[in-house]
C-alpha cells in the first residue's frame, strides 16, 4: 500500500511543476487567408522557440485542411498565412525551453469569409409588359455559407458598366440616374425558385418596382455570403457576348448555285456603295463641324461659394462606350447635367502652371455669385470633337466622374461649365496657394523649442480629414493614383483639400512626376490602381506627415525602389509615433491588397487612436528625415 502511494505522489508531482504555457493567446486582425495573434510570453528565460499550430476543425470547403505549423525563436506575435476562407481554427502556442515543452495555450478562432463562386447568366422564363420572370440558380461556395441572393435589374441600353458599389433601391437608383437598382434581398431558401420582377412587392426592404413597357432589361443575380457579421457577394453580371450563331447547312442544287452566286455579287456591290455613302458622310460632318467649334471651360474649386446640390456616387472610368457609341450625343447628355456660369466671370491670368491630360495649364480666378473670387487653374485642350477617339472617350468619362463626385470639405469640387468661341476646351480647378508637404517642412523651422509648430494632435486630425476624403473618393469609385503629401492643398484655417486626380491632375512645368516610391507593390507589377492600392499610398502620405516631410525610402535611388518594395522594404516607424499607430501603417503595406484595410476602416482606426498616437520629443541639435526635392520626379 505504501508503494503505491509513493508512486501516485512521484508521478503527479512533475505534472504540478511542468511549465506553464502563455498566459493569454488573442487574435489581432484576421483576412480570407491569414490570422495575426499575439502571445505572452512564458516564465521561462531559456526559451529555444515558440511552435503555432493551426488546425481546422470546421469550413465550407469539400474537406478539412492539413494542419500548419510555424516556429519562431523570440517573437511573440506571428502572421499565420495560407489558411483557407470560412474556415474555423484551433491555434495553439507553446514554447520549447531547456526545460522542456510548455504547456499549450489555445484559442479558436475563424478566418474571413470568402466571396462565394459566380453564380451563372440568369435565365429569363418570359417577359411581358412591366414583369419578367426569371429562374434562380443555386449558390455554391468553398468559401463560407450561402445566406441569400440579392436579384438587381439591369437596363441594357445604358451605356455605363454595372458597379456593385453604386447599388441602391429603385428610388435612390433613379434620384442618381443609375441604370440598375436592387428589385429584392431574397433567403437562402429561393434557392432554384422562380422570380417575379415588376411585382410591386417589398422584398427584404427593397422595392420590386414594375419594370418600364420600353425599356430592356438585363436580370443579374447575386449570390451572398455572410459570417461573423461580414457579407461577400458575387453577381451573375453578363460579359459581353462571345457566342457566334452557327450558321444553318443548306444543300442547294445547281440551280439555287447560280442563283446565289449572282445575289452574293450584287451583296458586294451594295456593300461598296453603302461604305462609299459612309465616308462621304463623315467627311461631310467633320466639314460641318469645323464651321461650329467652340471653347468649353469646366470648373473644379475648393471653396464651397456656389449652391450646388450633393451630387450621387460615380465610379469613375466605369463607362463602357462602346465601338458603335454616338460620342457626340454623350457629350451632349453630359452638358445638359452641368450647372452653367457665365464666360465673363472666368478671369484668366498670363501664369502658366504646367501641363495637364489634355494640354496647358494656366492660373485663373472664377469671380462667385456674390463677387468673390476663387483661385483656379485653367487646363486648355482641343474641343471635345476634334480628339482623337481614345482621348474623347477618357475626356468624357472624366467629366462625368467629375459631376458625379458631390462634394466633401477634404475634396475638391467640380463646379461646372461655360461657353464661348471656337477651338478649345477648357478645364478649370480651384488653385490653393499652398501643399501639405509645404507646410510640413515650413513647420520644422518655425517652432521655438519644439519638433514641430504643429501640435501633434492637429497633425493627426489632418489624417483623419484625408481617410475621410479618401473614403469619399473611393465610395464613388474613383482612385486617385498619385496620393502623396505634394497632392494635397491646404486652404486656412489647416484645412486638407485632396487634389490632382482626374481633371485636376497636371505636372509643373519642366518636370516629370514619379511616385514609385509611393505605389503598392501590385500597382509597380501592372499600372493598375485600386482603392487597396491607394490605401498604401495613404500609409506613405501618413509617414510624410509624421517625418514632417521626409522623403521615403531617400537613401536608395529611385530605380532600385520597386523591387526592394516588392520584395518586402517597409518604411519605419518614425519618431514620436505609437506602436498601435505604426501597426496601422503596417496593415496598410500588407502585401496582399486584400489585407489592407478600407479608407472607412482606416478613418475610424484613426479617431480611435487619436488622443495618444504623436508625441514628439525635442532635444537640442534634433535632426530631422532627409528630404529630397527631387524624390518624386523623374
Amino acid at each position: 500500500m505504501e508503494r503505491h502511494w509513493l508512486w501516485l505522489f512521484l508521478t503527479w508531482l512533475p505534472a504540478c511543476s511542468s511549465l506553464r504555457g502563455p498566459r493569454i493567446v488573442s487574435l489581432e486582425n484576421s483576412t480570407e487567408t491569414t490570422l495575426d495573434i499575439k502571445w505572452t510570453p512564458v516564465a521561462s528565460t531559456n526559451v529555444n522557440m515558440y511552435t503555432v499550430r493551426a488546425s481546422p476543425i470546421q469550413t465550407y470547403g469539400p474537406m478539412l485542411g492539413p494542419s500548419q505549423e510555424w516556429k519562431y525563436t523570440s517573437a511573440r506575435q506571428a502572421g499565420l498565412l495560407g489558411l483557407h476562407p470560412g474556415t474555423l481554427y484551433n491555434v495553439s502556442v507553446w514554447a520549447d525551453t531547456s526545460e522542456g515543452p510548455s504547456e499549450t495555450t489555445s484559442i479558436v478562432v475563424w478566418t474571413e469569409v470568402g466571396e462565394p463562386d459566380l453564380p451563372p447568366t440568369v435565365q429569363v422564363l418570359s417577359r411581358k409588359d412591366t414583369q419578367m420572370v426569371v429562374q434562380l440558380s443555386p449558390g455554391t461556395s468553398s468559401k463560407g455559407p450561402i445566406t441569400g441572393y440579392r436579384m438587381i435589374a439591369f437596363e441594357r441600353s445604358s451605356l455605363m458598366a454595372f458597379s456593385p458599389e453604386r447599388l441602391a433601391g429603385h428610388r435612390e437608383a433613379a434620384e442618381a440616374g443609375t441604370p440598375f437598382y436592387v428589385a429584392a434581398e431574397l433567403g437562402p431558401e429561393w434557392e432554384n425558385k422562380t422570380f417575379v420582377f415588376g411585382d410591386g412587392r417589398s422584398y427584404g426592404g427593397f422595392l420590386n418596382a414594375p419594370l418600364s413597357p420600353s425599356e430592356d432589361y438585363l436580370p443579374i443575380q447575386g449570390v451572398a455570403s455572410s459570417l461573423n457579421g461580414i457579407t461577400k457577394y458575387a453577381y451573375s453580371v453578363e460579359s459581353p457576348s462571345t457566342e457566334r450563331i452557327q450558321p444553318p447547312v443548306v444543300v442547294m442544287d445547281e440551280r439555287s448555285q447560280v442563283l446565289s452566286s449572282w445575289l452574293s455579287a450584287a451583296t458586294a456591290l451594295g456593300a461598296c456603295l453603302l461604305l462609299a455613302f459612309i465616308v462621304a458622310y463623315v467627311f461631310a460632318r467633320r466639314h460641318y463641324s469645323r464651321r461650329r467649334r467652340r471653347t468649353e471651360e469646366l470648373m473644379l474649386r475648393s471653396h464651397p461659394s456656389l449652391d450646388m446640390d450633393d451630387v450621387t456616387p460615380f465610379s469613375a472610368g466605369s463607362l463602357q462606350l462602346g465601338e458603335g457609341a454616338d460620342l457626340g450625343a454623350f457629350y451632349n447628355q453630359l452638358r445638359s447635367m452641368l450647372p452653367m456660369v457665365s464666360r465673363s466671370r472666368l478671369l484668366l491670368s498670363d501664369t502658366t502652371l504646367g501641363q495637364g491630360r489634355f494640354g496647358p495649364v494656366r492660373a485663373g480666378h472664377l469671380v462667385t455669385d456674390d463677387s468673390r473670387k476663387v483661385p483656379v487653374s485653367v487646363q486648355r485642350c482641343p474641343a471635345e470633337w476634334t480628339l482623337p477617339d481614345h482621348e474623347r472617350r477618357s475626356l468624357l468619362a472624366d467629366i462625368e466622374g467629375m459631376l458625379r463626385l458631390g462634394s466633401h470639405p477634404n475634396v475638391v469640387q467640380f463646379m461646372g461649365a461655360c461657353e464661348d468661341e471656337p477651338e478649345l476646351l477648357q478645364l478649370a480647378v480651384e488653385q490653393p496657394s499652398s501643399s501639405l508637404r509645404g507646410l510640413l517642412l515650413t513647420s520644422r523651422h518655425s517652432a521655438e523649442g519644439r519638433v514641430s509648430a504643429i501640435p501633434e494632435e492637429r497633425l493627426v486630425d489632418l489624417l483623419v480629414s484625408l481617410a475621410a476624403g479618401m473614403h469619399h473618393l473611393s465610395s464613388r469609385g474613383v482612385q486617385h493614383g498619385q496620393l502623396s503629401t505634394r497632392s494635397v492643398t491646404m486652404v486656412e484655417p489647416l484645412v486638407p483639400k485632396i487634389s490632382y486626380f482626374g481633371l485636376a491632375r497636371y505636372s509643373p512645368l519642366g518636370k516629370k512626376l514619379d511616385f514609385t516610391r509611393w505605389l503598392a507593390p501590385e500597382t509597380l507589377r501592372t499600372g493598375n490602381h485600386t482603392e487597396k492600392s491607394d490605401v498604401w499610398s495613404f500609409a506613405v502620405l501618413m509617414w510624410e506627415t509624421f517625418t514632417l516631410g521626409g522623403s521615403p525610402y531617400v537613401d536608395l535611388p529611385t530605380s532600385e525602389v520597386a523591387d526592394r518594395v516588392t520584395r518586402g522594404l517597409r518604411l519605419k516607424r518614425p519618431r514620436g509615433v505609437s506602436i498601435p499607430l505604426y501597426r496601422l501603417m503596417q496593415q496598410c503595406w500588407h502585401q496582399q491588397a486584400r489585407d489592407r484595410p478600407t479608407f472607412q476602416e482606416l478613418h475610424c482606426s484613426l479617431q480611435a487612436l487619436q488622443p495618444d498616437a504623436l508625441q514628439f520629443t525635442y532635444s537640442a541639435g534634433y535632426v530631422y528625415d532627409k528630404f529630397n526635392p527631387l524624390a518624386d520626379e523623374a
